[in-house]
């Protein structure tokens, strides 16, 4: 049985600047603000309205900067694939309300547009049919506003590399890539179900098995992606949906790997490190992120996404996130319901703040 207390609420961090906007919409953004206001655009149900606002109104520099454009404006997103899960929920299936005044494109090439199923500031997930496969996809496009963004652009480029090389049922699928009249386009596996942040919202915190169930599939999809050299950077529940396989059992599909970044075991380093970010950059969410990756989003290897499952584990046994990282000086305090030993005691390790002290990869999670 699910529980009934409700999680705690992030704070909000302030809205960026109309200025700052106008930088994002001309191309101009500084590298060290970039993620942080795509961040809070995908998060704010303000901004996106005010940005779409100040498109509607633009300046010089960014009339300008439209007109040196020859790129065609497609829609799309950094947002997540996310639907309403069976099992649980009723109303299953229900398209999303629009909260932007962009149209719907009714065809995409071989792609029939049927309905938004996610969206957030930088860009819109739809559900789309291939004409002649008859089969749902999930289709991911751009928003105008930010198509002009190089970073942007690249970023998206970066994501359908990364799930191009990553086959793994707990890994959301990737099936197509390209472009289409002008437009970018990322074509991905339809997944019916509910994220684990919605779902905590819903329902209250999980029962122990069930919680750890989760965090065992999530890990084996991530230990997948180690394999191919890939780190998360932003594993939290909403990047986590929880889905049905072909034999009707729960699922649990990672989302989102449009943060993750590669690295060469060979050599020991990040290869695509300067391309996007600036040195010291902050990539991922703040609460799930581990003091490494605080301090700076380069340096990080699987060991942060062990970090940032610990986190989630806490939260979908206890409703809430916990306090910080683990110290000596400053353990994991005992939750109000008593947890095995046993799980306490990995709870302890996954939030270590020295991440030597942490469990070397998430299939040691997963084996656990």
């Amino acid at each position: 049985m699910l529980g009934s207390a409700s999680p705690d609420a992030a704070p909000r961090e302030a809205c960026p600047s109309d200025q700052v906007l106008r930088e994002l919409l001309a191309g101009t953004i500084e590298n060290r603000l970039l993620d942080a206001t795509q961040q809070h655009l995908d998060e704010c149900p303000r901004c996106p309205v005010r940005l779409e606002e100040l498109l509607r109104r633009p300046t010089d520099s960014l009339e300008r900067a439209l007109q040196r454009s020859s790129t065609p404006a497609p829609y799309t997103t950094e947002a997540h694939c996310q639907t309403v899960v069976q099992q649980i929920a009723s109303g299953i299936g229900q398209p999303l309300p629009s909260k932007s005044s962009s149209p719907m494109p009714s065809r995409l090439g071989r792609y029939q547009v049927e309905a938004i199923i996610a969206e957030g500031g930088m860009g819109i997930v739809y559900r789309a049919t291939h004409v002649d496969l008859h089969k749902s996809v999930a289709l991911k496009l751009l928003r105008p506003m930010v198509i002009y963004v190089p970073e942007v652009m690249q970023r998206f480029r970066r994501e359908f590399r990364t799930l191009g090389r990553l086959q793994h049922h707990n890994l959301v699928a990737a099936y197509d890539a390209g472009v289409t009249d002008g437009t970018p386009f990322l074509v991905m596996e339809f997944i019916d179900g509910m994220d684990l942040s919605r779902l905590l919202k819903r329902s209250g915190p999980l029962t122990l098995a069930n919680s750890c169930e989760i965090i065992r599939q999530a890990a084996s999809g991530l230990q997948h992606a180690w394999s191919k050299g890939v780190v998360h950077r932003d594993v939290k529940p909403s990047n986590l949906m929880l889905t049905r396989d072909s034999q009707g059992q729960a699922l649990i599909k990672v989302l989102d790997l449009g943060l993750a970044r590669l690295f060469d075991p060979r050599s020991g380093i990040f290869p695509e490190i300067s391309d996007l970010t600036s040195e010291g950059q902050l990539i991922g969410t703040r609460g799930y992120m581990s003091p490494e990756q605080e301090r700076d989003s380069h340096d990080v290897d699987c060991r942060a996404d062990v970090y940032a499952l610990g986190v989630t584990l806490h939260e979908l046994l206890t409703g809430k996130r916990p306090p910080g990282p683990v110290t000596a000086e400053r353990p994991l305090p005992p939750p109000e319901a008593p947890l095995p030993p046993e799980i306490h005691s990995l709870l302890q390790s996954m939030l270590a703040a020295d991440r030597e002290n942490r469990p070397v990869s998430p299939g040691d999670v997963a084996h656990t």
